[in-house]
């Protein structure tokens, strides 16, 4: 699939999850005459345990026309609430990694191989969620690179991915590492998972390390990384206990961060501060120093 294709199923999928059954519904039960253009897919949506599922067909010879209408039609909404998703719909998601994080077309095409090997073994084990394999660009790679711009990959500097899973961030980091004296260091307690990221790091010949279980020693790092793995008191916890050395935590957190944050007693070792994500509006990068 290539990613005009990929951004434009995304946002089908965010207008079907975000409006179908609401009373605030814009769209009704039919997309294309709710947005008076002739969308090329096909399908219908049904509800399954509160997620909604799009099951469509793409028409590629009419996809670029279409999606210029469909930007044009979010352009003249009056909907503040919807109208503020349009930048991260209808961007490039390759042209955003190549000019804003400076990507190389070599990082993009072991994405793409590490992409296309992750769908393939989620077949078997789930190692993401089903629901978001068509959004994979936005809610997996493209969250996971955007962490590079608060770090420097400097030399004999590490950074140590907590619970990897199926390689975000680390893996994301590791695939855009260029300096062969950064190391990162994934860990992960899965033996499936771990399994799945060595075949990656075989495929695409990149400098990563594989871990175990994080209580097994001493983490020796100056970054550390987590998304979707556990509660902020949590990592702190393994901050304070696992790792002896002044270090920063680079954390993925939804619209609770705030909240976790004020739910944790920081004390003068450490300080932080909120930045927004590039791709959900509701989420959070929150950024500790710990001395």
């Amino acid at each position: 699939m290539n990613l005009s294709i990929a951004k434009s199923r995304q946002l089908l999928d965010f207008v079907q999850a975000k409006y179908i059954g609401k009373s605030e519904n814009l769209f009704e039960d039919n997309l294309s005459i709710g947005l008076g253009i002739n969308l090329p897919f096909f399908g219908a949506a049904r509800q399954d345990k509160s997620e909604f599922y799009f099951e469509k067909t793409v028409k590629e010879s009419k996809l670029n026309n279409e999606l210029k209408n469909l930007q044009n039609f979010f352009l003249k909404l009056n909907n503040i609430e919807l109208k503020k998703y349009y930048i991260y719909f209808f961007q490039e998601f390759d042209t955003y990694l190549l000019k804003k994080l400076n990507f190389t077309q070599k990082d993009i095409d072991n994405l793409e191989v590490f992409k296309s090997s992750l769908l393939q073994y989620n077949n078997k084990y789930n190692l993401i969620s089903k629901s978001t394999e068509r959004s994979i660009w936005s809610r997996h790679i493209l969250d996971s690179a955007q962490l590079i711009k608060f770090f420097s990959m400097k030399s004999h500097y590490t950074l140590a991915d907590l619970g990897s899973g199926a390689g975000f961030p680390g893996l994301v980091i590791a695939i855009f590492n260029k300096n062969p004296e950064f190391h990162v260091k994934l860990y992960e307690k899965s033996q499936v998972k771990r399994d799945f990221l060595n075949s990656i790091k075989k495929k695409l010949n990149i400098n990563v390390e594989i871990k175990t279980n994080i209580y097994d020693e001493i983490i020796k790092a100056d970054y550390v990384t987590s998304r979707a793995f556990k509660k902020l008191e949590q990592v702190l916890k393994i901050s304070r206990e696992m790792i002896k050395k002044p270090h920063e935590l680079i954390i993925l957190k939804g619209r609770n961060a705030q909240d976790e944050i004020n739910n944790v007693s920081l004390n003068s070792n450490y300080s932080y501060n909120l930045e927004n994500s590039i791709t959900d509006v509701d989420s959070k990068i929150i950024l500790i120093k710990a001395r």
